[in-house]
């Protein structure tokens, strides 16, 4: 996809590889990276990265997602936040947001706790129906998510991982 140029909706190329009897695997080496409908472009890896496992567990325990109404265009869009007062996971958090092509807005407060923000629908979606996260405040009901029931050994420490720092 070149950044700049029109994009068919998601929803729609899923229906064309549907109709082109395109198995799970081939849909997925066909989006390497998607646009949103503000041009936003995440890149999507064939499967997930350490990194990115690690930074759903890590939004698991020391995030949230939180759908916002733009007050201008009145769309809703999600939020994906992280907290936490460790200068290397906040470092570590910007590395995982990076590697997906976001770029989070970073504030300090004085007491020292560092927020990372950015606005994906996409990612929120991914994080809620395949990760097991949940919308809004979560401290009382984060649940081990089912992949992790066939994931490999590495997978599950990334994520595992991402749950201990936060």
């Amino acid at each position: 996809m070149k950044i700049g140029k029109k994009a068919i909706s998601f929803n729609l190329a899923l229906k064309l590889c549907d109709l082109l009897g395109y198995s799970r695997e081939q849909k997925a080496s066909v989006f390497k990276s998607v646009k949103s409908r503000f041009g936003k472009v995440i890149d999507l890896p064939l499967k997930p990265t350490k990194k990115f496992l690690w930074l759903a567990g890590f939004i698991a325990t020391d995030g949230t997602l939180t759908k916002v109404t733009d007050k201008r265009t009145n769309s809703v869009y999600v939020k994906v936040r992280v907290f936490n007062t460790n200068p290397a996971l906040i470092k570590k958090a910007e590395e995982s947001f990076d590697e997906l092509a976001l770029s989070p807005y970073k504030s300090t407060r004085r007491d020292g706790l560092t927020a990372l923000e950015t606005g994906s629908n996409l990612l929120a979606s991914i994080l809620v129906n395949h990760y097991g996260l949940k919308y809004g405040a979560k401290t009382t009901t984060v649940e081990t998510p089912v992949f992790l029931e066939s994931a490999d050994h590495q997978s599950i420490g990334a994520y595992l991982g991402g749950v201990f720092d936060g």
